[in-house]
């Protein structure tokens, strides 16, 4: 396993993950964050205001992975995606590219755009799609702006991968299932991967 191999890592379910593996002790602090309205205590304008939770680790979030590659190991692969995986937390294998959706209206001749927008999706062999849903800083530099770039550029996009991931949805319509993403892997050219066969 190298760095230069990670596309996405999910920090918050490593650091939740490693503390489960571990037992070790987190300095954790609650930070009360009011957004825009910083400084302004009127109750109309303090509705931005939330707290959130900010823990101290030893070690970096690539290091947690490092460290929780065994126990990571451990999750069943799958092939195949269908309604009967929801829920499922697995490694699959496939083709990482950006695909663009589409929800049309059509009236008579005139077609309406209702939605218009571009996701990752991984290509599992001669099975359904698993549409990911990413958040732009856990990618690896560079990945995190690929959905933003005109369209030759984002079309060129295309790795084969391994990802563990979680199916949290199964469209039967279009037949794809929909998947948050924990770590994801480039490896491309490679006789030998860590993790899913």
């Amino acid at each position: 396993m190298n760095c230069e191999d990670i596309i996405y890592l999910d920090a918050e379910y490593l650091s939740k993950k490693y503390e489960d593996e571990n037992n070790e002790p987190v300095m954790t602090s609650l930070v009360r964050d009011e957004g825009f309205q910083a400084g302004i205590k009127i109750p109309f304008a303090s509705g931005g205001a939330h707290s959130k939770e900010v823990k101290l680790y030893k070690v970096s979030v690539y290091g947690m992975y490092k460290g929780l590659k065994s126990s990571l190991e451990q999750y069943p692969k799958i092939q195949e995606v269908n309604k009967d995986v929801h829920g499922n937390v697995c490694w699959v294998r496939g083709r990482l590219f950006v695909a663009q959706h589409k929800r049309i209206r059509q009236s008579g001749s005139t077609e309406e755009v209702l939605e218009d927008g571009l996701a990752f999706e991984i290509e599992l062999k001669d099975t359904n799609n698993i549409i990911l849903v990413t958040k732009d800083e856990y990618f690896s530099s560079g990945y995190e702006n690929i959905l933003n770039l005109l369209s030759p550029i984002y079309l060129s996009v295309d790795s084969n991968v391994k990802c563990i991931l979680k199916v949290i949805g199964w469209n039967e319509v279009i037949k794809r299932a929909v998947g948050v993403p924990y770590i994801i892997h480039d490896v491309a050219n490679k006789t030998h991967s860590q993790g899913c066969s």
